[in-house]
């Protein structure tokens, strides 16, 4: 499985600097808890897109940190974000507080 990059401020700034490709992200509140995760399979848009788009409709007011980790070439960002919420769920025993979604549960 791909590495994390390492964790980020949640602004604009530096979404904006990270490449349009698909995988997953988390994103922590200023205590590093884990407050939202979620991926993308579009190469338009890709992690960035998704990113943004949370942070422009302040769909995860708490956030103040994010880290990426992006799909190899036969992985799936869908299937990435499934196994990290998953990993979160089983970790703590709840979803992260902004995740509404159930985790992708296709696993190759």
């Amino acid at each position: 499985m791909p590495a994390w990059t390492t964790w980020k401020r949640f602004t604009r700034a530096e979404i904006e600097k990270l490449p349009n490709r698909r995988g997953t992200y988390q994103i922590a509140a200023r205590n590093k808890v884990i407050v939202d995760t979620g991926g993308s399979d579009s190469e338009l848009s890709g992690v960035k897109g998704r990113l943004t788009d949370r942070l422009i409709h302040e769909k995860c007011p708490t956030g103040y940190f994010f880290r990426c980790r992006y799909a190899d070439f036969l992985d799936s960002g869908l299937d990435l974000e499934g196994k990290t919420t998953r990993k979160l769920i089983a970790k703590s025993s709840k979803r992260p507080k902004y995740n509404k979604r159930t985790p992708h549960p296709f696993e190759f």
